[in-house]
């Protein structure tokens, strides 16, 4: 194959696609629990997809007629440069920033202990059990897609943003273990010279799940002053979040090829007394 003639200048021009559904919920019971399930914030195309309620979506970014597809929305899912500046049409692609489907919950429950409960109204079960709030936000969302890259230059260009071939679906049947998180035998190496026929951000990473909570009072001191007593649990299930594949576990034929090597921060107890004047 002959080597292709350096591009000493490049234009970043890209569309976005975003179709989204968002449900919003916020439901208040009398002397009970208050949840939310809210978006209140209107979308924000090609930013983020960090919305609060439920969302169901897929965002795509695509090349107008002429452009270089996708690069400007590049992060560490892929790279900026296209692996063709010829054909910038075959980035087109789930936006690095997609997220299928999120939902994030928020219940917040005053206990019905105290003078203004329903139980322990007097004496001291209503001064030590009286005024306490629990309050949690749960979340749920899918993985956002990530690009398999070879780690040599094997197209020869010097772009340096060559995938391998795709040689069937790398989300079906695959292990989803820290060892193993994609069908790592759905690629194929591309012959020496040429461009792999693999798309841009075509496997599907790890989701996330998270539930935070706290329990908080606020203690009257005079007529001036109260102190703020709070308990958080940052990840209270201790439950194990991993990030995308990392530049070498996301690039074919290395040794760690499809494994997952970092995660997000384990359990978290915080613990916080605060003079309020």
């Amino acid at each position: 194959m002959e080597r292709l003639p350096g591009i000493d200048q490049r234009e970043d021009l890209v569309g976005h696609k975003l179709h989204r559904l968002v449900v919003h919920h916020a439901h208040q019971v009398v002397d009970g629990p208050a949840f939310d399930a809210a978006d209140p914030r209107p979308p924000e195309l090609g930013t983020r997809a960090d919305h609060d309620g439920v969302q169901l979506g897929r965002a795509v970014s695509e090349p107008p007629d002429g452009g270089a597809g996708g690069s400007d929305s590049a992060s560490d899912s892929s790279k900026a440069l296209p692996q063709n500046s010829y054909a910038p049409k075959s980035e087109r692609g789930l936006s690095d920033f997609d997220v299928r489907h999120r939902l994030v919950l928020s219940p917040v429950y005053d206990l019905p202990f105290g003078r203004r409960g329903k139980y322990l109204t007097n004496g001291w079960g209503a001064r030590l059990a009286g005024g306490w709030q629990v309050s949690s936000i749960v979340q749920w969302q899918t993985g956002r897609p990530f690009t398999i890259y070879y780690g040599t230059d094997n197209s020869q260009t010097g772009e340096n943003a060559d995938r391998p071939n795709l040689v069937s679906n790398p989300n079906q049947n695959a292990p989803h273990s820290v060892s193993q998180w994609f069908n790592t035998s759905a690629f194929s190496a591309a012959p020496l010279g040429s461009f792999g026929n693999e798309g841009r951000n075509a496997v599907e990473g790890p989701g996330y799940v998270n539930a935070d909570a706290s329990i908080a009072r606020e203690f009257p001191v005079g007529d001036r002053f109260s102190l703020h007593l709070r308990a958080d649990s940052f990840n209270l299930a201790n439950h194990p979040n991993f990030y995308d594949p990392n530049p070498g576990t996301d690039t074919y034929g290395s040794g760690s090829f499809g494994k997952l090597s970092q995660a997000y921060d384990q359990r978290e107890e915080q613990f916080s007394l605060k003079l309020i004047f």
